[in-house]
């Protein structure tokens, strides 16, 4: 995998992340236990993802922008 294929992978995940706590936190109801469950298995994905792309520890502001190019609807600082 190169670094662009990583990077990219690590960014998918970071949105899946995104749109997994967004979806549990506008339920209407209580979340079960396997809905709140898999959101520790997809922020596990997206720390490896991360990880693998050599992003960890990249200021948000600039993983931020990186998602931004690939989703356009990924809002800007604290505004979810």
């Amino acid at each position: 995998m190169t670094r662009d294929e990583a990077t990219r992978a690590a960014v998918q995940a970071h949105y899946r992340l995104y749109k997994t706590t967004l979806s549990l936190a506008t339920m209407t109801r209580m979340p079960t236990r396997a809905e709140t469950g898999s959101i520790s298995e997809v922020a596990e994905e997206a720390t490896e993802k991360k990880r693998a792309a050599g992003l960890h520890d990249m200021p948000a502001s600039e993983f931020d922008a990186l998602v931004r190019e690939l989703y356009p609807d990924y809002p800007v600082g604290n505004d979810t």
